[in-house]
């Protein structure tokens, strides 16, 4: 029996999946996973507003980084013995906005 592709589903799995790592202290700032997965430091705040999705490439890189659960990703089955999902970490906001400067 086959089931319809989900991208949001996938998108949510990897985000719970990076939010599990972040609480395990895998890396210390979404910079740091950002160079890791060979993308930008917005990555993934663009993956929870829906503007960019979850790729081949982006799940390549934090597999082999972390060893996450590509089936559990893809499927939402996988590894049984995984740890508690974890919520959003608290993100303190970066640099204020500087004022655009009078022309």
């Amino acid at each position: 029996m086959t089931h319809s592709f989900d991208q949001a589903a996938v998108d949510r799995r990897f985000l719970e999946e990076v939010y599990r790592l972040h609480a395990a202290k895998a890396f210390a700032t979404f910079t740091e996973l950002a160079k890791v997965l060979q993308t930008h430091r917005g990555i993934i705040s663009e993956l929870e507003a829906g503007r960019y999705h979850c790729n081949l490439k982006l799940l390549y890189l934090l597999h082999t980084a972390y060893q996450v659960d590509v089936m559990y990703v893809l499927t939402g089955q996988g590894e049984q013995a995984r740890s508690a999902a974890a919520v959003r970490p608290v993100i303190s906001p970066g640099r204020p906005a500087q004022p655009t400067p009078k022309q």
